[in-house]
């Protein structure tokens, strides 16, 4: 049979990052553990109809999974089922009020499945599995009841509160400000300088993802990984392509192209730790005085230095576990390229909603030099109609499925119980598309929630001068693009700042004119986060300069 499920795998690559997730888990707990009996009180999740013996439900949850998911959905109507995926079940969860509820008891799940797909994508070393494992202290200030691992070895709190500080709040300004320096750098000089020239590109994707890349890098680890490997985007964007089937833990030969992109990206990260080294060692004075600051070309931002203080006091931390936790770091940020792609391509290609976003973002703007316009980042961020734009594009493009495990007892959603080491799954693909949350528009003017509509999350109110404001009321518990709970991505306003600016500084000061307005989604990334983006985009760049 293993060989079976192995031919199968192959044969069908569309298998989603979080399937790949379930599926290394597996790979890791194939034997299952004997469960506590669940209270009376509590329901059993219901079992999906039509499973094969030994596959279970696996071949229609990999190879379509959207569909697969819809139809569940609608049938049962939203509640709770068990799937089972080879020999491990999952539980279900694609109703918003019950994703809620998992949401709402965070400090009583742990998030260990989706560590598992961390450890085979990134290729991080054993002996650091086993002590990420050994830490069940959780993620919060105060360790679990019954834990007894040393302060500084509680890795799972310490990533994750380093990630919160320095990502929100006050301590994020820093690092967005260099970031939209960045950005802006780099688009003065992608253009013709001439207004009435067209610089041609082939691929809007390509051309996106490039320069968010070098400038949300820059941002958080300095020039040093491009001074070490110029062409540290395009290996890196050539080992994105291949997460999907690095996430599914299976042996190097069977997908060798996508071991060896990761490998030139690891080798490029590894090489910058060994010079990092060596210049502590070499100027020790120096380096701590580097470390004192919020940045430095050499050893990068604030929150970057803070975690490599962190490692070194560590008892297990290697420097091919910090090139691995480093590289997984970059990788977070791909999921802001997706959808800052998605977010351009849906203004430039409506000549209307085109004609708002300049109109609205020209209240904000600051003109720089030689006639290359800027914003006011805080402000750009608070219009309306540009707050519209971004929580559309999420609800559209965002296919999350985030992986929960009770980690001490049994656990009650909504009167559904699911027993310690379970696994659930919640889907946020039928909660974006549930027409009892979301503003569909109008009987004259209907708004499919297949479609991307600009205005979704405009109300009519007298506060706003434009006599409209932004809201998620009563979409608030179904828009969930960046998860839920103590462990929501802490990096979610950093993202909006990048999707933002990038959109703003782009279409504000080029004409962005696409060969074709259709785009081809990746499904391979359901899942993953954002939809991936298929094939090229060619357009033509001209500058809008007023000098």
């Amino acid at each position: 049979m293993g060989h079976a499920v192995l031919d199968w795998m192959v044969l069908h690559p569309a298998i989603s990052t979080s399937v790949a997730a379930i599926s290394v888990y597996i790979l890791f707990n194939y034997v299952r553990q004997k469960h506590q009996p669940v209270l009376s009180s509590l329901k059993r999740p219901i079992n999906a109809p039509n499973k094969l013996p030994l596959l279970g439900h696996t071949i229609p949850f990999t190879l379509d999974t959207p569909n697969f998911t819809t139809m569940l959905t609608k049938r049962f109507h939203g509640i709770p089922l068990r799937l089972r995926l080879l020999a491990t079940d999952i539980v279900y969860l694609t109703s918003s009020e019950h994703v809620a509820a998992l949401f709402r008891q965070s400090s009583e799940v742990t998030n260990r499945p989706y560590r598992k797909w961390v450890n085979s994508t990134f290729s991080v070393p054993k002996e650091f599995q086993n002590f990420f494992y050994a830490d069940t202290t959780g993620i919060s200030r105060t360790p679990l009841p019954g834990t007894d691992t040393k302060p500084e070895n509680r890795v799972e709190y310490i990533m994750h509160s380093l990630l919160v500080e320095f990502l929100t709040g006050s301590r994020l300004q820093a690092l967005a400000a260099r970031f939209t320096l960045n950005m802006e750098d780099r688009l003065r000089k992608c253009g013709s300088v001439d207004a009435d020239a067209d610089t041609e590109h082939d691929c809007l994707y390509r051309f996106v993802k490039h320069s968010i890349f070098h400038s949300s890098v820059k941002a958080l680890f300095g020039t040093g990984l491009f001074d070490i490997d110029p062409e540290f985007s395009t290996r890196f964007w050539d080992f994105e392509m291949g997460v999907p089937e690095l996430g599914k833990g299976l042996p190097r030969f069977v997908y060798p192209s996508q071991h060896r992109a990761r490998d030139a990206c690891l080798e490029t990260v590894r090489a910058w730790h060994e010079n990092l080294d060596k210049k502590r060692t070499a100027d020790p004075d120096l380096a701590a005085r580097l470390s004192q600051q919020d940045y430095d070309d050499t050893f990068g931002s604030c929150i970057v230095k803070k975690r490599h203080a962190a490692f070194s006091r560590m008892d297990v931390m290697s420097i091919d576990v910090r090139a691995a936790e480093d590289f997984a770091l970059i990788w977070g940020n791909a999921n802001t390229t997706h959808a800052t792609f998605w977010l351009i391509h849906a203004i430039v290609r409506s000549s209307s909603t085109l004609e708002r976003f300049r109109f609205e973002i020209q209240k904000v703007e600051v003109r720089g030099e030689g006639g290359f316009t800027t914003y006011d980042v805080d402000a750009l961020c608070a219009i309306p109609f540009v707050q519209s734009l971004y929580a559309e594009t999420l609800r559209l493009y965002v296919c999350n499925i985030i992986l929960r495990t009770p980690h001490s007892r049994t656990l009650s959603i909504d009167g559904w119980g699911v027993q310690k080491g379970e696994i659930v799954a919640a889907v946020t693909y039928p909660m974006h598309r549930d027409s009892s949350r979301f503003n569909t528009g109008s009987e004259k003017d209907p708004r499919p929630l297949d479609e991307f509509w600009a205005e979704r999350f405009l109300v009519k109110s007298g506060v706003d001068r434009d006599g409209v404001e932004f809201s998620l009321k009563g979409s608030e518990d179904a828009w969930f693009p960046y998860g839920g709970g103590s462990s929501i991505c802490p990096g979610r306003f950093f993202a909006k700042q990048e999707m933002l600016v990038t959109a703003a500084l782009l279409i504000g000061n080029y004409d962005v004119v696409l060969a074709s307005k259709e785009v081809e989604i990746d499904w391979r990334y359901f899942g993953t986060g954002v939809l991936g983006v298929k094939g090229k985009q060619p357009f033509q760049l001209r500058s809008r300069a007023r000098l």
